[in-house]
C-alpha cells in the first residue's frame, strides 16, 4: 500500500477544497455576437430634364451580396410626392435598385453598395 506523507496529504486536501468551493469554476461570459448594424437608404428620384421629382414610381429592392452575412427580402417602396422614398434597415452588401413606372415598365436599374455608414443616400435621376 502506499504511504502518503504529511506535506502530500495537506496538497490534496487544498487540491480538493479549491475545486470544491468552485475557485477552478470556468466564469460565464456573455458570448452572443453583436447586433449586425443595418442603415436607412433614402434619397429621391428626379427626372433628368426638369430635376422634379416622380411621384408613385415603384422601387425594388434586391441584395446580389451580403457583407456581414445578413440578408433581406425583396422590398418595395413607393416614391412620395417630390419623389422621396426610404428602405429600412438594409444590412450592408451589393444592391440592385430597379424603378418602374406605374405600368410595370422598367424604367432604370441602380446598381449600388452598402459599405460604410455614408453610403446611404442615393439621388437618382431618371430619363423622363
Amino acid at each position: 500500500m502506499l504511504k502518503m506523507n504529511g506535506k502530500f496529504f495537506i496538497i490534496i486536501l487544498l487540491l480538493f477544497i479549491f475545486v470544491s468551493c468552485g475557485w477552478f469554476e470556468r466564469q460565464d461570459h456573455d458570448i452572443t455576437k453583436p447586433e449586425i448594424p443595418s442603415f436607412k437608404v433614402h434619397g429621391h428620384v428626379r427626372k433628368i430634364s426638369t430635376g422634379k421629382g416622380i411621384k408613385d414610381l415603384e422601387l425594388l429592392l434586391y441584395q446580389e451580396e451580403s457583407y456581414d452575412g445578413a440578408w433581406i427580402d425583396q422590398i418595395i417602396v413607393y416614391t412620395d410626392e417630390n419623389g422621396y422614398f426610404e428602405f429600412n434597415k438594409v444590412p450592408r452588401g451589393k444592391f440592385y435598385l430597379y424603378i418602374y413606372k406605374d405600368n410595370d415598365d422598367l424604367l432604370d436599374t441602380v446598381v449600388f453598395g452598402v459599405i460604410n455608414y455614408d453610403d446611404k443616400e442615393l439621388n437618382i435621376a431618371v430619363p423622363l
